[in-house]
């Protein structure tokens, strides 16, 4: 394996394997921790702390596709991670707070709290899920916000650091 910035060069297969090994990570601490009761406060903010997570994870994920071997597979790598942290993020806010409050009448469980984010990313709005408070609101409209700015950003971020990586490759 070559190194690259005294770390060695692990592979897309490796890659592969850390993204699904973390986005399984990150579900299953969604699934398991409980979210409801006098604690939910905490789990409101662990998952808006997640959020705000993701701004240097970006940063440094886009430092390491600059320094690949294998930029595309760091990537889609770092898209998948980033991802899965902003959806369980987002998940682990409504669950706690509509299971604690009267905001979002709609969730029930994790799963329909889940379910919610990811109609919320996607904007395809069943309208079966409604938040109705106006904290829940305010939270949801951060949501698209963030959503719009951090696809488009993370997108343009990974893909300019691949090809300028697979540029910088060519060239010798």
């Amino acid at each position: 394996m070559e190194e690259t910035d005294g770390r060695p060069s692990s592979g897309p297969l490796v890659g592969v394997v850390r993204s699904v090994a973390i986005v399984g990570l990150a579900l299953a601490i969604y699934f398991t921790l409980p979210f409801h009761g006098e604690h939910w406060p905490v789990a409101v903010a662990l998952g808006l702390g997640a959020v705000v997570a993701s701004v240097p994870i970006t940063l440094h994920r886009v430092e390491r596709i600059r320094s690949s071997d294998h930029p595309v597979a760091e990537a889609v790598e770092a898209v998948a991670i980033l991802a899965s942290l902003i959806l369980v993020a987002f998940a682990t806010t409504y669950y706690a707070i509509a299971t604690n409050t009267d905001q979002i009448p709609g969730i029930h469980t994790k799963i329909d709290s889940f379910y919610f984010t990811i109609t919320t990313v996607a904007t395809v709005g069943f309208g079966d899920i409604v938040p109705t408070g106006q904290a829940a609101r305010l939270i949801v409209a951060v949501q698209i916000l963030l959503n719009i700015s951090l696809i488009a950003g993370s997108f343009r971020l990974v893909s300019g650091a691949a090809h300028d990586r697979r540029a910088e490759r060519r060239a010798g």
